[in-house]
């Protein structure tokens, strides 16, 4: 039979639990990395997509207008039609990347399962 002294478990124990701490931090912290990197990414697009509908619109509009009043319409109907075509524009490309930013994965699977299994540990050396 071991003879250990009670310090040299606690010690163990101590330097057990903060490995274990370290090895989730730093799970946590590369999920965290992964989501961080596709939410950016997102962000990204999101930015160039509004970014285009502005430049586009802008560029396109006084064209369109101006075509529409070349094919007999008002300058103000015309417009009006090419202002709520360039509004669609921009909410289907705003949707579609704010579709992409809700699938951003952010629930941490490996750092749950760790946790869980160092709870179910730490429940063992209770008993």
């Amino acid at each position: 039979m071991s003879t250990r002294s009670l310090l040299a478990i606690f010690t163990d124990i101590t330097v057990d639990l903060s490995g274990l701490v370290r090895l989730v931090v730093s799970i946590f912290r590369l999920e965290m990395r992964d989501a961080v990197v596709s939410a950016r990414n997102s962000i990204l697009i999101l930015v160039a997509g509004c970014a285009f509908c502005v430049g586009g619109g802008l560029t396109l509009i006084c064209a369109l207008v101006l075509m529409g009043v070349a094919l007999g319409m008002s300058p103000w109907a015309a417009a009006l039609a090419v202002g709520a075509l360039m509004l669609i524009g921009g909410a289907v490309a705003l949707e579609v990347s704010l579709g992409s930013l809700r699938r951003v994965h952010s629930e941490f699977p490996q750092t749950r399962g760790v946790l869980s299994e160092s709870v179910e540990w730490l429940k063992t050396i209770r008993r």
